[in-house]
């Protein structure tokens, strides 16, 4: 989604970019994360990432289209060490809002790595708890929020799905699919004890052995030391 008048001003495929991490920056502003001593609220993803949630552009356009709107003054977009994540912002504070209440109600939800326009406290504290969840079985913050609001978003589009406080069980399917089907570049490192049983056992059907070196059960949760 995009407005017309950013279109016309920096091109349509420019103006879908900005309204994405318009989605990010809007929502950080709100949660109060990733503000600076200035005030300047930022968001952080890859070229790689932003490609993938938009399957017409490559990642050379990406890098050609955030530089085009940084030489052209209206975001700042920094490389911040070596982990391949460019940190944004705008440079007007007024991007950061949409050009109408009714238009910010009928945007799809969007946050962090994937974001929500519409910021509700129950919403927010529910994709903290997935993201959360996501972070102790071993994704990056970044990872964290992409996945976990597209955990969300997949159960949204479908009229329901797992309550706040029942998710653990759909999360864990949803991360094994996510890796599985390369959504995830990670090892796997947290296991509950169901899934550290399904392993052993997939292991054994495809005539293997399950290496457990390294693993330990804290709790309910085998952990694999890094």
């Amino acid at each position: 989604m995009f407005y017309e008048d950013e279109a016309v001003a920096h091109g349509m495929a420019e103006a879908v970019l900005i309204n994405y991490l318009r989605l990010f920056l809007r929502g950080n502003k709100q949660r109060g994360n990733n503000i600076d001593d200035d005030g300047i609220v930022w968001t952080y993803t890859t070229y790689e990432q932003i490609a993938e949630e938009h399957a017409f552009w490559s990642v050379d356009q990406v890098g050609r289209m955030v530089r085009k709107l940084r030489d052209s003054g209206v975001i700042r977009a920094e490389r911040r060490g070596y982990d391949g994540y460019t940190w944004f912002s705008f440079v007007d504070d007024g991007l950061l809002q949409f050009h109408s209440d009714e238009t910010a109600k009928t945007q799809a939800h969007h946050s962090e790595s994937a974001g929500s326009t519409i910021y509700t406290e129950e919403s927010l504290t529910f994709t903290k708890a997935v993201a959360g969840y996501f972070q102790e079985r071993g994704l990056t913050p970044v990872d964290a929020d992409l996945q976990a609001n597209a955990f969300i978003e997949y159960w949204e589009e479908r009229g329901g799905g797992p309550t706040p406080d029942k998710f653990k069980r759909h999360a864990a399917t949803w991360l094994t699919n996510a890796s599985k089907f390369g959504k995830l570049n990670m090892p796997v490192n947290r296991m509950t004890k169901d899934e550290f049983g399904e392993a052993q056992r997939q292991a054994h059907i495809a005539g293997k052995k399950f290496d457990t070196t390294g693993w330990k059960l804290e709790g309910d949760i085998w952990v694999k030391s890094k």
